[in-house]
This record gives structure tokens, C-alpha cells and sequence, in this order.
């Protein structure tokens, strides 16, 4: 699957077991990781959404001409979807309800 030769798959093996045998502690500093995260799509939304309207707008004047690109219009619907939907994806994988790993008892099942 990854084309390992043999000592790559004992490298990705050992890199796999060590992950595997750190604290929890080491989790730790996701949370500001995921904060970041967070405050980064926030931002980017405030940015994403304005441009994303210039470009419906000028696919609609395209298209008032008789010059409709399809393409282009399906791109901007797709990624204002994913976009919309980035926080959501974080929350399922994070599995915090507020996007977050909220303690270290978190991971342990507590």
C-alpha cells in the first residue's frame, strides 16, 4: 500500500509503536492546537464567503452573456460546501462536542 522497501516499514513500525506507548500527557497540547485550528477557519471564512459571492456573481453575469462556465460554478458551490462543513468534520473527528480535546481523561476513556 505505502511501496515500503524493508527498513522503511521498520522505520513507520517503530514510529507507530513509540506513538502508540507515549503518555497521555503528550496529548496535551492538542487542545491549543485545536484552538488554533478553530480560530484559523474562522478567519478564513470571513475571507472565503465574500470571495466566493464575486465569483457566483461574475459566473452569473458569464452566463448573462450566453458564456456560462459549469465548471467553475460547480467549484465554488463544492468548496463553499466543504468549507460550511469544515467545522463539522473537525468536531466528528476530535470528538469533542466543542471541537476540542477538553483533558487529558478525555483519551483514557474516563
Amino acid at each position: 500500500m505505502f511501496k515500503l522497501d524493508k527498513i522503511g516499514t521498520y522505520i513507520f513500525l517503530a514510529a507507530l509503536v513509540l506513538f502508540m506507548c507515549m503518555p497521555t500527557d503528550a496529548f496535551a497540547a492538542f487542545e491549543s492546537l485545536v484552538n488554533s485550528g478553530k480560530d484559523i477557519f474562522e478567519g478564513l471564512k470571513s475571507i472565503i464567503y465574500p470571495g466566493a459571492a464575486i465569483g457566483i456573481i461574475c459566473v452569473c453575469i458569464g452566463g448573462f452573456f450566453g458564456n456560462i462556465n459549469w465548471k467553475w460554478l460547480a467549484a465554488l458551490f463544492i468548496g463553499l460546501i466543504v468549507i460550511a462543513a469544515c467545522g463539522l468534520f473537525i468536531r466528528m473527528f476530535t470528538g469533542g462536542e466543542d471541537g476540542g480535546i477538553n483533558s487529558v481523561s478525555t483519551l483514557e476513556g474516563e
